[in-house]
This record gives C-alpha cells, sequence and structure tokens, in this order.
C-alpha cells in the first residue's frame, strides 16, 4: 500500500510538473532530424521561450520562427541568419524581418525568414537553395555574428580540397550533440519536462551517453588521434576563403551584415573588429554588399543609455537582442538597403 502510494505521489508531482512546465516555462522538443542540415524545426509546432523574456512561439509550414509566406506577392526577400535573426526572445512581430518588412510598406514584398538557432554559414547555402526555386528571391540577407569564423570549423563540417587548397564540396553530418539527441528523441519530443531536464543537464546528459557508448565500443580498434589545429593559429586569410566560398554559393543577389557581440555598446572589443574586418574582406573578394552595425549599436548605447541585449530575467547586456535591438536593426538595414539601390 506504501509503495501504491508513493507510486500515485511521483505520477502526479510528474503530471503537474508536465503541466505546468508547458504553460509557463518550455514545451516538448521542437526539433526533427534533417540530413542536410542537423535538425529543423516541425512546421506548426510551439515553443516557449523563458529564460529571455518570455515569449510564445508558433513556427510556420517552413518550421521557422515567421509568419506564413505569402506567394501571391511579387517580391521576395530571404533573410537568412542563427540565433540573432530567428529572434524566439521576441515576438515574431518584432523581430527585426518582420518590422523591415512593415516599413518597406510595399504589399507586394514578403521578407521571409530562414533563420535558426546554431546555423552556422555552412548552413546558409544549403537552406537558401532548399527553398530558391519556390519562392525566386530577388535579395538574400545573409546574417554573420562576432561567433562566425568560430562557427567554420565545427567538427561536423566537413570540407573537400583540391590540390591548390581551394574548397571543392563540403557535407554537413549532425553533431555528436545531435546524435545524442536522436537516442531519444521519441521521449523528449512528447515531454516538456524530458526537453527541460536534457536542456538544463545537458553537458553530463551528453557526457553521459559519450561514456556509455564509449564503454560499449571499447572493445572495437581505435584509430590514432589526430592533433588538432588550434583556431587561433589559423591565418585570417583561410577565414576569408571559407566566408568567401559560403557567399558564392548562395544564389542570387546577397547583402552580407554584421551584427556584433552585446559587448560592443560599451567597450572597445578587438574580437569584434578582427572578426568584422574578416567577413568585410570575404564580402569584397565577393562583390558581396556589407552592412556593419558596429558603429550603429555602439552609438544608440551612448546617446540613449540603453541596452540592445537582454531582458528582465537576464543580465543587462548580455544576450541576444531584445526589441529594442530589433528595431534599430530594421531601421539601419532599411536606409542601407534603399541607399544601394535594393529597396525603394
Amino acid at each position: 500500500m506504501k509503495i501504491k502510494i508513493l507510486f500515485l505521489l511521483i505520477l502526479a508531482f510528474v503530471i503537474s510538473t508536465e503541466i505546468f512546465l508547458r504553460l509557463f516555462i518550455s514545451m516538448p522538443s521542437t526539433q526533427q532530424y534533417d540530413s542536410k542540415l542537423g535538425y529543423t524545426n516541425i512546421p506548426h509546432s510551439t515553443f516557449i521561450e523563458s529564460q529571455e523574456g518570455f515569449s510564445k512561439t508558433t513556427f510556420n509550414s517552413l518550421g521557422f520562427n515567421d509568419f506564413e509566406p505569402i506567394h501571391k506577392k511579387d517580391r521576395k526577400i530571404f533573410v537568412v541568419g542563427d540565433s540573432y535573426t530567428e529572434a524566439v526572445q521576441v515576438d515574431k512581430s518584432l523581430g527585426y524581418t518582420s518590422i523591415l518588412e512593415n516599413i518597406i510598406s510595399d504589399e507586394a514584398t514578403d521578407v521571409i525568414k530562414l533563420a535558426r538557432d546554431s546555423f552556422m554559414p555552412f548552413h546558409y547555402p544549403i537552406i537558401t537553395d532548399r527553398y530558391y526555386d519556390r519562392f525566386k528571391p530577388n535579395l538574400t540577407i545573409v546574417q554573420f555574428a562576432s561567433h562566425t569564423v568560430s562557427d567554420l570549423y565545427e567538427d561536423n563540417v566537413n570540407l573537400n580540397f583540391d590540390n591548390d587548397g581551394e574548397i571543392i564540396d563540403y557535407s554537413i553530418q549532425a553533431s555528436s550533440s545531435d546524435q545524442s539527441k536522436e537516442s531519444i528523441r521519441i521521449i523528449i519530443n512528447n515531454s516538456a519536462l524530458a526537453y527541460y531536464l536534457l536542456k538544463k543537464y545537458k553537458y553530463l546528459i551528453v557526457q553521459s551517453l559519450d561514456r556509455v557508448k564509449s564503454i560499449v565500443s571499447s572493445s572495437t580498434k581505435k584509430e590514432p588521434s589526430v592533433k588538432r589545429v588550434s583556431k587561433k593559429d589559423i591565418p585570417a586569410s583561410e577565414h576569408i576563403k571559407r566566408i568567401s566560398y559560403v557567399l558564392n554559393n548562395i544564389k542570387g543577389q546577397v547583402v552580407c551584415i554584421y551584427l556584433p557581440s552585446p559587448s560592443i555598446t560599451y567597450e572597445d572589443s578587438a574580437h569584434n573588429s578582427r572578426i568584422r574586418d574578416i567577413i568585410k574582406e570575404a564580402s569584397y573578394q565577393t562583390n558581396t554588399a556589407f552592412i556593419d552595425f558596429s558603429d550603429v549599436f555602439k552609438h544608440y548605447y551612448t546617446d540613449n543609455n540603453k541596452t540592445l541585449n537582454g531582458f528582465s530575467n537576464s543580465k543587462p547586456g548580455t544576450g541576444h537582442l531584445n526589441y529594442r535591438g530589433h528595431e534599430l536593426v530594421a531601421h539601419h538595414l532599411h536606409a542601407q538597403l534603399s541607399k544601394m539601390g535594393y529597396i525603394k
């Protein structure tokens, strides 16, 4: 009888916790495996962001945090990027892509967001190519950030080079983290509690799963370890080569934008400047228009003494862009695109 009561109490606790999480903190995982991208969001699934502010997002039919694309509109603009552009921290109407579309105030223009948390530069040609023929965009805006260079060297990106060291092609495999998730996908896609615990204790869980795998496979012959080259020792020319390859493999007219780290608003950042200059040079070498937001972010903070990053439940000046940041990006982007003649 005591065991039954204990079981019922535990069950009631788990169920109540599951309900509470779904209402206020987290939902089951919205992810699904994708052979080329590692994972994508399940179309029409719902995601709750509670670590930075609070928002409840329902992804569109493409699996992105955006309104439904409107096929009847004659002019399309793609915006491809990572979590800075995905912007699950704010309502989708407050993201800079939605604000940009409203500023254009042209009923013939549809700004289509193709952005996802943890997208790397090598994801960009894949995702834009996937929807290019379907929407035939007049312009593609590519968003880079201060972590762009680091993302060029992820272990799950396999590059093929010719004898001259030029990139021939590449492929992206599911990362070790994504592979670990796949083993428990059926659980985390149906339980907010399981997914919340995975996110909160991700490192410990992934390490434990990897350790189990290593024990199981310990009897197999191990390949000799390869000494990895530190990213700090890689010359800027190699970074530029890789970014240039990415930009050259995105179809159509491309504009590159650089969104700096939050630290740029209140201190000089040598890292930001170095990454910006690398991306700027790659843009120059590929004849791609380049828009830098570093000075814009600095001046806003100086003039208004308000941060463009951070939320009420996060450390001020850190994290993703808040509504002020997205509004500033949208207005400056519109001004620069108009100046360059891409939009009216």
